[in-house]
């Protein structure tokens, strides 16, 4: 845990079983500024020399993980100095070629997903960019003032060196009741795995097993002389498209160990372990020569070995389809500003800051808003308003019923990029359903005309707020529905 603005004097004492604390004080010794780390104490680690700077306190303890040494470090700067690119990469230099250096930087620029940009922000965005640093970020705000007029900013972040953005991962804590929110940071020794958008159909689905499955599925088409025969048809239509796209499209496997290793270097590898071994029953140094030997040269060849992939890789990035536009996925890969996630305005004008709290507070807003607009006229006028919406139409103008052909050449000028509802079928799907999935949604077309009736599956709306432009993102009032049905 790394904790920033401890406040601690040399009098200040804390003290938790099984864990280590290691703190670093303001310069003067006043009881303001510091920062400190509390480390569990079964974890190999030892502490390293502190960074002590009016302008920084820096606690820093090197911890052994999977792979090598990696110094974690906690910070505070202080808001009230001006700290220059050059005293930022005075810290970042005492931190070694491996770290982790999070805390409260009191830095603001869009880049990490700060509101707005400040002159320390641009300074410390400088020193990352120029020393190939990264920047760890949530993109939701962390500090919360208690003072309802000032809007919550991003201050708290991570600055990282040596590790990989796909070995690292970022989320926000709200279980604290501090104006700092912590954040979580997450490392693991295997590249990170994301949980992809769930779709009916990507590049590979077989679309002539999906037509012969709709097929077989609409052989024996359902009912539709009822209400409930239409609410049915509906579901039925729905499930079985769905079953027959994923069934069509294979699942994209996340290959994580499926690693080629040159027959080279498995068999140095297979050397070095049977120098070690020897070297630790022997003990003789020109074993221990040998085996020193043997490492430097894996590493030597592992390190060709993956600048060589890599230049093969760089060779084979092409802007065109015929690689699925892998330059343009590699591109998207780049060091990029992170997206800010800006809290919300609840009615109480306390703060909405997890995403169940914003749906909540868009939910209750959107229901605030979408009310019947009241009846200017008397009270006999309503009553016959309020009569005539609730007795069904009893016309009889024949309805205009739909013909296949009408239903399949507007599904064939839909466009196919379109976003679907909360069902997934998309234009495209629809576009290669069979001659049966044309039939029977022409049938049901035409028994909601006849009947009267919308199904409940078509009234359910998947809603997306989208920020209108030159709005406050703070204020649920500037952002528009977007309706997905």
């Amino acid at each position: 845990m790394l904790i920033s603005e401890t406040h601690f004097t040399s009098k200040s004492y804390f003290k938790i079983p099984e864990y280590n604390l290691y703190h670093t004080m303001h310069p003067d010794g006043k009881a303001y500024g510091g920062s400190a780390i509390l480390i569990k104490a079964n974890i190999k680690h030892h502490q390293s020399q502190s960074y002590c700077k009016d302008y920084i306190q820096a606690t820093n303890v090197v911890v052994y993980d999977w792979n090598n040494n990696i110094t974690v470090s906690a910070l505070y700067c202080p808001p009230r100095h001006t700290i220059k690119e050059s005293q930022f990469c005075d810290y970042f230099n005492t931190l070694g070629h491996r770290f982790i250096a999070a805390g409260d930087y009191n830095a603001k620029h869009t880049f990490w997903g700060s509101r707005l940009i400040v002159p320390r922000g641009r300074e410390l965005l400088n020193c990352i960019q120029t020393n190939n640093m990264d920047v760890v970020s949530t993109g939701q705000p962390t500090y919360w003032p208690s003072d309802r007029s000032k809007i919550p900013d991003l201050i708290d972040f991570c600055v990282t060196k040596g590790i990989t953005r796909n070995n690292i991962s970022c989320n926000s804590c709200w279980d604290l009741s501090s104006d700092h929110s912590p954040i979580i940071i997450n490392i693991q020794s295997n590249i990170k795995v994301t949980l992809k958008k769930c779709t009916l159909h990507n590049k590979k689905t077989n679309w002539i097993l999906f037509r012969y499955l709709i097929d077989e599925a609409f052989k024996v088409p359902p009912p539709l002389k009822t209400e409930d025969d239409i609410t049915n048809a509906v579901e039925f239509f729905n499930r079985n498209v769905q079953n027959a796209a994923w069934n069509s499209t294979p699942l994209d496997k996340y290959k994580s160990d499926a690693q080629s290793v040159a027959p080279n270097i498995l068999d140095l590898i297979k050397e070095k372990r049977k120098t070690r071994k020897l070297w630790q029953q022997n003990r003789c140094p020109d074993t221990k020569k040998i085996f020193n030997h043997k490492v430097r040269e894996l590493k030597q060849l592992l390190e060709r070995d993956r600048n060589a992939s890599f230049q093969a890789y760089l060779e084979g990035l092409d802007a065109t389809a015929a690689t699925d536009y892998s330059l343009w996925k590699a591109t998207k890969k780049i060091k990029r500003p992170i997206v800010t996630s800006s809290p919300l305005r609840k009615l109480d004008l306390s703060w909405a800051r997890s995403d169940q709290e914003k749906a909540t507070t868009f939910a209750e807003h959107l229901e605030k808003v979408f009310q019947p607009h009241p009846y200017e006229g008397s009270p006999e006028h309503e009553k016959e308003v309020i009569r005539f919406i609730d007795i069904p139409d009893q016309d009889d103008i024949e309805p205009d019923y739909f013909t296949k052909s009408e239903v399949e050449n507007i599904i064939k000028k839909a466009n196919s990029k379109k976003a679907p509802g909360y069902d997934l079928i998309t234009n495209k799907v629809l576009q290669e359903l069979p001659d049966s999935g044309i039939t029977l949604l022409t049938a049901i077309y035409n028994a909601i005309t006849k009947l009267k009736l919308i199904p409940p599956q078509w009234k359910v709306a998947q809603i997306i707020m989208l920020l209108k432009p030159n709005k406050q993102p703070e204020d649920p009032k500037s952002y528009r529905p977007i309706s997905l049905l």
